[in-house]
């Protein structure tokens, strides 16, 4: 037996639910994973998030749709965002745009960014999919919203209505696309009292924030694990805090609060963008065991706070746990240093046989 499905509206009253036009595929799978299950030592379900789209952007894409039929009805001509160039987001935001009528434009910085000299995976799709772009090589990523701020600046002096859509479209309406994740889940496990570990990237906080205040409207015995990425957990409970406050203002109503969400910030290793053998390995252990691909910035980090949470005993061992997969594909593997390493030394191995 399972939750009966819920819509954001039945949840939340007051919110206007997107219409996606048959965009997306939902709901979207929770694939048993037991191969991968049995190595980590817990009962484990995928959420293929990363199946909701055709171009593997994964969640954000329902973010987005709130985002859009926002931005729509404040008149707006413009979309602009903030990313890397493995950016998913970047392509979301362009396509939505191209779908819509609206222009796109794209600020690409960070601290270890730097202009590809030929256009590939996401950053090609953002580009054939029209997508104008302004450069910031090797440039703090905490300066984004400066950054942002000033292209929709340039844009509006242009004749443009820009509507922002910050990194992890964490502003509302966004955070209505986290709990249509959260709603969908309690739709698909077993109502059946047995404690549910959910382990989620914790980038903006918003994902792991929707599931909680699911958890938490529903009384479901779910624990809500949010596995930082960049910032420390002091940083994502700041944003979460933003969010809920947010949150309330626009729906005029109580919300549960994000204290729901556990913080986990053992699997940040260099920082946001940044990667090495643990994301690796993970990658590896995933496509192996589960045929899965991850990305090197958000789902292999969160698969890294997964068997740091299991192995820590923070998920006790043989528990239920969900593995929430956001999005990202092989594109997003271009331009990881340490995968460029690692693949080029495979490339230079002499060929064995005749």
């Amino acid at each position: 037996m399972t939750v009966p499905p819920l819509g954001v509206a039945d949840l939340l009253p007051g919110a206007k639910p997107a219409v996606t036009d048959g965009e997306l595929r939902v709901p979207s799978p929770l694939d048993p994973a037991p191969s991968l299950g049995s190595e980590l030592g817990v009962d484990l379900l995928v959420k293929r998030e990363d199946r909701l789209d055709d171009l593997g952007c994964g969640h954000k894409t329902r973010k987005l749709a709130h985002v859009l039929a926002h931005a729509r009805a404040q008149g707006a001509t413009a979309l602009v965002t903030a990313a890397s160039v493995p950016s998913s987001q970047a392509v979301m935001v362009a396509a939505s745009a191209a779908r819509t009528g609206l222009r796109a434009h794209i600020v690409y910085c960070g601290d270890v960014q730097e202009r590809p000299r030929s256009a590939a995976g996401n950053y090609l799709l953002a580009g054939l999919l029209g997508a104008d772009v302004t450069w910031h090589e090797r440039t703090a990523w905490d300066r984004w919203p400066a950054l942002l701020a000033d292209a929709a600046a340039r844009l509006r002096e242009a004749g443009e209505v820009p509507y922002a859509v910050p990194p992890g479209v964490a502003d509302w309406p966004g955070l209505l696309g986290s709990v249509e994740l959260g709603l969908e889940l309690a739709a698909q496990l077993p109502a059946d009292g047995r404690e549910t570990h959910l382990v989620t990237a914790a980038g903006s906080g918003g994902t792991a924030f929707g599931l909680a205040i699911v958890a938490a409207l529903l009384d479901l015995p779910w624990q809500v694990h949010g596995v930082c990425l960049g910032a420390p957990p002091a940083g994502v409970a700041q944003e979460m805090a933003r969010q809920h406050a947010d949150g309330e203002r626009a729906l005029g109503m109580t919300l549960p609060g994000p204290d729901g969400v556990r913080l986990h910030d053992g699997a940040r290793g260099d920082g946001y963008d940044r990667w090495g053998a643990a994301e690796l390995t993970e990658i590896r252990r995933w496509l192996a065991q589960q045929r899965v691909l991850l990305d090197p910035t958000y789902t292999a980090k969160t698969a890294v706070g997964l068997a740091q949470l299991v192995t820590g005993g923070v998920i006790p061992r043989g528990a239920r746990a969900v593995f929430v997969h956001t999005g990202g594909s092989f594109r997003t593997l271009e331009g990881a240093p340490a995968l460029d390493a690692d693949l080029g030394d495979l490339v230079r191995r002499p060929a064995t046989g005749s």
